[in-house]
């Protein structure tokens, strides 16, 4: 990535992962202009991901953020990498028209092309951090089962 800027000094949200950062870096305040290929508002999971993405391809590329990097809902969340994917039934019945029936083993990779994708950019730029394996998805109550088995079917 090219750069970061940041257009306020606003302090990171109170939790864990912002008390537990490895890295407290300051990136400055942006003023006057800057050349980029690409400029990315939002210095979240998506526009940092996206930022990185481009990056690796030879752009040069800007994140514009008003607060600090993760600072949104990015840096409030629980940090687990799992194969959950919000609205993966409304994609299946949108995509079903594009890809017939290889529809299902397109949604199933791209539940989990992102755990390889971590994985591989945690070895690439030595993040340190607490990478680890697993998901637990667990039925709370017997009505809860049936969706269970549906996924135990689909794996």
């Amino acid at each position: 990535m090219n750069a970061v800027l940041n257009t306020g000094p606003a302090q990171r949200a109170p939790s864990y992962y912002s008390a537990s950062l490895n890295d407290h870096t300051e990136y400055p305040q942006l003023k006057g202009t800057m050349q980029v290929d690409v400029a990315i508002i939002g210095g979240g999971f998506t526009g940092v991901a996206t930022a990185v993405e481009l990056a690796e391809r030879g752009l040069k590329v800007a994140i514009i953020e008003t607060n600090r990097i993760g600072w949104g809902a990015s840096g409030r969340n629980g940090g687990q990498v799992t194969g959950s994917l919000s609205g993966d039934e409304a994609m299946r019945t949108q995509m079903r028209n594009h890809l017939g029936a290889e529809v299902d083993d397109f949604i199933w990779h791209l539940r989990w092309r992102g755990h390889q994708v971590i994985e591989q950019r945690v070895e690439r730029y030595g993040i340190d951090c607490d990478l680890k394996r697993g998901h637990l998805h667990a039925a709370m109550k017997p009505s809860h089962m049936e969706e269970l088995r549906s996924f135990q079917a689909e794996a």
